[in-house]
């Protein structure tokens, strides 16, 4: 339940979804799929949105550290939908 909490905003630690474990591992698979969603348009719209603004180095770093937040949501998201399919089958 604790690895659940921090995979979610903060205000799920006084949540009564912290009660409800099933309930609260599908929010959190909810979340952790807009945030996803997110660092995937982040990396796609990075050039046309930060490229007149930012150095080409910058960038570039920019896309690495989106790319690696798509990669730990990605790994995130399947581990909460483990977690909520043994909670179901419990």
């Amino acid at each position: 339940m604790p690895w659940l909490l921090d995979q979610g905003p903060a205000s799920l630690r006084t949540s009564e979804l912290r009660h409800l474990p099933v309930a609260l591992a599908m929010y959190v698979g909810h979340h952790v799929e807009g945030g996803l969603v997110g660092a995937r348009r982040a990396y796609a719209q990075a050039r046309a949105e930060l490229g007149p603004h930012l150095p080409a180095d910058q960038l570039t770093r920019a896309q690495q550290a989106f790319e690696a937040e798509g990669a730990r949501l990605l790994q995130t998201q399947r581990e909460v939908r483990l977690v909520l399919h043994a909670l179901i089958a419990s």
